[in-house]
């Protein structure tokens, strides 16, 4: 007889994808719409996605070594809301910041390290965003994996799009990176293993 995976509310892994919009949104109310908008809003995006990204890669480990089990599905979820909070970060600098001046946007890009790698983290997102869903899953069958192996570069090019854009205090960059690396160490010794 097996045992049914323990579980907790739903909610609560709604509450994380979104808790960094609510935190925005009190800010503001509170403290008034800031003095660049669109500066604020693509640093808010921006942080969102790499907290809630460095959370969801931390899932598989805190389930095998910890025994959290109970919160193995919140991978999804968070990934997701981490792809999508990326998402606005590209729509915020792309829209607000250049209004879709493609020829402007293309040489501020291509003349600055942490907007090429952002870019590069950016393209390896779509596609896993597009293939998140359970279905998708089912189409690709083994290949669903090897695809969303790519969360763990995109992450890499995040967390150096963060360390390269800040001029001073870059300990959460740094945190952020160290996290990233010793998540993706720890999955590249498990698929090590899996493959003896």
């Amino acid at each position: 007889m097996t045992t049914a995976r323990p579980r907790l509310p739903s909610y609560i892994v709604l509450l994380l994808c979104v808790a960094p919009f609510l935190w925005y949104s009190a800010v503001v109310i509170i403290r008034g719409i800031p003095r660049d908008p669109v500066a604020a809003l693509t640093s808010w995006s921006g942080t969102a996605s790499l907290l809630l990204l460095v959370a969801s890669l931390a899932i598989t480990p805190l389930v095998r070594w910890a025994g959290l089990k109970a919160i193995a599905p919140w991978r999804r979820p968070l990934g997701v809301s981490a792809g999508l909070y990326a998402l606005a970060h590209t729509l915020v600098y792309l829209g607000l910041d250049y209004g879709w001046a493609w020829s402007f946007i293309w040489v501020n890009i291509s003349s600055k390290r942490h907007l090429i790698v952002g870019t590069v983290s950016m393209a390896l997102f779509i596609p896993l965003l597009i293939t998140s869903t359970r279905g998708w899953q089912q189409r690709l069958g083994a290949r669903w994996r090897k695809l969303h192996f790519l969360v763990y570069p995109a992450a890499i090019a995040a967390g150096l799009h963060f360390l390269w854009l800040v001029k001073t205090d870059i300990r959460w960059p740094v945190v952020s990176l160290v996290a990233i690396g010793v998540l993706f160490a720890l999955r590249v010794r498990r698929r090590a293993i899996a493959s003896r």
